[in-house]
């Protein structure tokens, strides 16, 4: 059966626009600031800074605001850590004001009546911690359509993309099967290179990517299934697999 996991962030609401909402915010005066090249590159820098919270060195509630600090430094922008948990606190506070498009939302709607006609699996698959993540969730009311056993974030089950195992996890909460995975039925939806595309691919799942254009490291050396540039292409591209 056809099988389906969506990413969260960027993937089913925008992550962007509430994180240079939060630097208009911040930075009033500061007009030069490479808004877009800081949100890719605060983005890349999860990786680094999730290891150090795993590893007893950082702490989880923080880690957003020490991966500004090193996203920022790359830049060569000087910002202090007060500064950076008033950047983290202002786009908490940004991030309570997300929403799901009238779009994502007609498709969740389709996606469930195939569902309850047996003819699709679907959840969904985040990095982040537990915290913030069942947040946005429960902010954008996802659990109207993916009930809470067939969501997964990485930090409750100590995996994180691109690490196969977390896949697996995810094949276990919708009830598919390696036959399945086999069989190329099951599809990952996400915006990610190295998360979501290569770890798809790692796991054996065939991939949606959603192309937002960032131009991060890598792009231009990967090859999914299906690649979309826009919200719009990806509700078409994920209705179009029910055939």
């Amino acid at each position: 059966m056809l099988t389906i996991a969506f990413d969260l962030d960027d993937t089913l609401y925008s992550l962007e626009a509430p994180y240079l909402r939060m630097l208009a915010l911040c930075f009033p005066d500061a007009d030069d600031l490479p808004g877009r090249a800081l949100f890719c590159r605060q983005l890349d820098r999860f990786e680094d800074c999730f290891k150090r919270v795993q590893a007893g060195q950082a702490s989880k509630e923080n880690l957003f605001a020490d991966r500004q600090v090193l996203a920022f430094q790359d830049f060569g922008i000087p910002l202090s850590h007060q500064k950076s948990l008033e950047v983290q606190a202002t786009y908490r506070a940004c991030q309570r004001e997300i929403s799901l498009s009238d779009e994502v939302r007609g498709m969740l709607d389709r996606l469930v009546a195939a569902r309850e006609a047996g003819r699709v699996r679907f959840g969904i698959l985040s990095n982040g911690q537990t915290s913030n993540q069942w947040r946005k969730l429960k902010i954008l009311g996802l659990e109207s359509w993916v009930p809470a056993h067939q969501i997964v974030v990485s930090e409750e089950v100590g995996y994180a993309k691109p690490d196969p195992r977390i896949f697996q996890v995810a094949l276990d909460r919708l009830g598919a099967t390696p036959a399945d995975v086999a069989a190329g039925d099951c599809w990952y939806v996400g915006d990610s290179v190295k998360n979501d595309v290569a770890g798809a691919s790692n796991a054996g799942w065939r991939c949606l990517w959603v192309d937002h254009g960032y131009g991060l490291p890598g792009s231009d050396q990967i090859h999914p299934d299906l690649r979309v540039t826009d919200e719009h292409q990806m509700t078409e591209a994920v209705l179009g697999l029910l055939g």
